[in-house]
This record gives C-alpha cells, structure tokens and sequence, in this order.
C-alpha cells in the first residue's frame, strides 16, 4: 500500500511503507506528519503508522526488533540470581541504555520498557551486588583472629 504525506499544507509520495520507514529513519518526515493510505479518507500520523505496522504474532509486546532491549531485560531478569547478578546486571545497564536509544530513534521498533527494566533492574542490582561484595570483602580484612 502506498502512502502520501502530508506536512502543513505540502503533499508528498505516494511512498510504499517501506520508503516512508526509510525517510523517517534518515530524519525527513516526523512522526506528527499526517499519512495518507491510498483510497482512504482517514490520515494516521506516521508515528502511529509505523508503529502499527510491526504487526507480529506477539502484538508488538516482546520487542524482538529490538535485541539490545530485550537482552537488557533477560539479564536484567538474571541478574537477581546471587553471584551472577553482576556479572549480568552491568551488561543489562549498558544494553539497556542502548536499546532505549534505539527505541526514542526508531519508535515502530518498541522496547522502551524492556530498555528500562534493563537499565533499573540491572543498573540497580549491579550496584547492590557490587556494594554487598565490597562490604564483605571488607569484613574479611577488618576481621581480628581470635584471641590475638
């Protein structure tokens, strides 16, 4: 299906989904820009178009388009198991932050929560995990023998 744009009172297109996800992506038309589908006597704005148009199986809620966001929120998930909560936590924070990145540049993609559980979660218990580890360590070298 093609599409025509429209942006105050200029037209452009008709753009198959595709040229119209690739216009958006290198920054030529904004997501409050009205598209037009072809017959239709109702515009959608190309944010919601695009992010309709995902369309999968899951109904956009696991954002396999995704993979940063989604890895974030896995390890974000494992990093609550003792002992290898750092070691996934610190990915989770970095992945996280990067799949959210992608999410605010390209919206049909989705992952926004998935990034930020990564960020939170992981971010969060890395920091626990690394606070607990210091403090026991820490204990370890304060710690007298006894009867000396």
């Amino acid at each position: 299906m093609n599409y025509t744009i429209q942006r105050q009172n200029e037209s452009y297109g008709p753009y198959p989904l595709e040229e119209v996800r690739r216009l958006f992506t290198a920054g030529s038309l904004h997501p409050t820009d009205l598209a037009w589908p072809e017959g239709s006597q109702t515009p959608v704005t190309v944010g919601s178009l695009l992010q309709s148009a995902q369309g999968d199986h899951t109904g956009g809620v696991i954002p396999y388009k995704n993979p940063q966001a989604l890895t974030a929120y896995y390890l974000a998930v494992a990093s609550l198991i003792p002992c290898i909560g750092i070691l996934t936590g610190i990915p989770a924070l970095v992945l996280g932050i990067k799949g959210l990145k992608r999410a605010k540049r390209e919206p049909w993609i989705r992952g926004k929560a998935h990034a930020w559980i990564g960020i939170i979660v992981g971010g969060g218990l890395a920091l626990v995990w690394l606070i607990g580890l210091g403090a026991f360590i820490v204990s370890i070298v304060l710690a007298k023998p006894a009867g000396m």
